[in-house]
């Protein structure tokens, strides 16, 4: 049986992993120095100025002479030496590697190629002439985002055919293409869709080295899925890792009422970013359960806990068990249930805003300790609204405090007492800190609009 096609969390999107771009050999420029001599620049003259007019071609701008060829040039057989070394000292498969398109390059200084992409995964330009003076730095290669990298006499540069790029300035140049199928997929940049001028030199890098190698490129669809599915998880490591104001108050627990301005912000930028958590109300301290209810639900998680599900926030296990409504009943009543799905009016205040609304409800239980889920960091729910209804109090367990982003910009401490309730709008950030010892059990109502 293949693995996707029994988990039921398998999407389309999970057949590619994409490779990262930064520090790769494909991305990153190199240059080397003293490829070519004076000497060979010498040989090189000679050949230039023997090729009558009608052998040279020019490119398509018309301001770039060139002439195909030229295998036996001792540059170019140099240059191909050293990029072979460069090649398998680190590590790359060579079996199927091919150079491609080589070419002499007379440039002046009225050439005026536009940005472009290579053809082929690397592009390599080995600069031939020798000048003196200024004229020494006066050819470049750039980058369409910024970078510039000078093209020194003798000097090879091997670049990204991934990124726009072209040469400026006067200079005799011999120019060539690598193909790395071990690395890359060759149809992507045959492609035309990955040569417009709109899309990202990441994104095209994305499509042509995504893993494994063996499926087709990926589509531009697939590829912003893939993306945004990877910033979600980055943004997830952050939350668990490298967030200053997570570690402080969730998990060592700091008193909420220190947190400064500065942090204030940060905690801020867990929550959705298209709503203001400030337009919200909390009201808690609201009884729903009786001290019977709230055990029966506390046994009847320990019964069927499990740690399976990750959790959206963070990454961690959920250590939650989803229930029905009907569940819920058989667990409770239905005078209690009835009671527990109204609870999301009581934060209209006697509005209109909330009348005649209708809900979506997602009910679950959840479990914190320092064996299972230790903390929650900061976020918003997707939800309209959110009940949160506390199976059992500080007496069980020590940490665990429910920290809230207040209307007024403060981290707050929600009261906590068995068989009550603490409500909230949906965008309210908010977080669970961090349990030093027992368990904490909650029942937990997600209700959402039904547009």
């Amino acid at each position: 049986m293949h693995l996707a096609t029994i988990t039921r969390y398998y999407q389309s999107i999970d057949d590619y992993t994409l490779v990262a771009h930064q520090g790769h050999i494909l991305w990153d420029a190199v240059v080397f120095p003293h490829i070519s001599s004076e000497a060979l620049w010498h040989d090189c003259q000679q050949l230039v100025q023997g090729f009558p007019e009608e052998y040279w071609y020019h490119d398509f701008t018309g301001t770039v002479k060139l002439l195909f060829g030229g295998e036996q040039q001792q540059a170019f057989r140099n240059s191909v030496d050293k990029l072979y070394c460069y090649l398998r000292e680190r590590t790359i498969p060579l079996n199927n590697a091919t150079v491609l398109n080589l070419s002499l390059q007379v440039r002046t200084p009225e050439s005026c190629e536009p940005y472009l992409r290579g053809r082929h995964a690397l592009s390599v330009h080995v600069r031939l002439d020798f000048s003196s003076g200024d004229a020494d730095a006066a050819c470049w290669l750039e980058f369409e985002e910024g970078e510039a990298i000078p093209l020194l006499p003798g000097a090879m540069l091997i670049s990204s055919g991934f990124r726009r790029h072209k040469v400026t300035g006067a200079a005799i140049v011999l120019h060539y293409d690598v193909a790395l199928p071990e690395l890359a997929r060759v149809a992507t940049l045959q492609d035309r869709t990955f040569h417009h001028q709109n899309l990202a030199d990441t994104t095209v890098f994305a499509a042509a080295t995504a893993l494994p190698l063996s499926l087709p490129t990926p589509s531009l669809e697939m590829l912003q899925q893939k993306v945004e599915w990877v910033n979600r998880q980055a943004a997830i490591r952050y939350r668990l890792e490298g967030s200053p104001v997570v570690r402080r108050f969730l998990i060592d627990n700091a008193e909420p009422a220190t947190a400064t301005p500065e942090e204030i912000q940060l905690i801020r930028q867990h929550g959705l970013q298209q709503q203001d958590y400030r337009q919200t109300r909390v009201v808690d301290q609201v009884p729903v359960l009786s001290a019977q209810q709230c055990s029966q639900l506390k046994a009847y998680l320990d019964r069927h806990i499990t740690a399976v599900v990750p959790d959206s926030v963070d990454g961690y296990p959920e250590y939650q068990v989803n229930l029905s409504i009907a569940q819920l009943t058989a667990l409770l009543n239905q005078e209690t249930l009835d009671k527990l799905l109204n609870l999301p009016s009581l934060l209209h205040d006697g509005q209109s805003e909330g009348e005649n609304e209708t809900l979506q409800f997602n009910l679950f239980l959840r479990i914190y300790s320092a064996q299972t889920r230790p903390y929650i960091a900061f976020h918003s729910d997707i939800c309209t609204y959110t009940c949160v209804i506390a199976l059992n109090d500080h007496q069980e367990f020590s940490g665990g405090q429910f920290l809230m982003m207040a209307d007024d910009d403060q981290l707050r401490i929600a009261p906590w007492k068995t068989g009550h309730a603490v409500l909230h709008a949906g965008n309210l950030i908010h977080g669970v800190s961090n349990i030093c010892e027992g368990k904490r059990y909650s029942l937990v109502v997600f209700a959402t609009r039904v547009e």
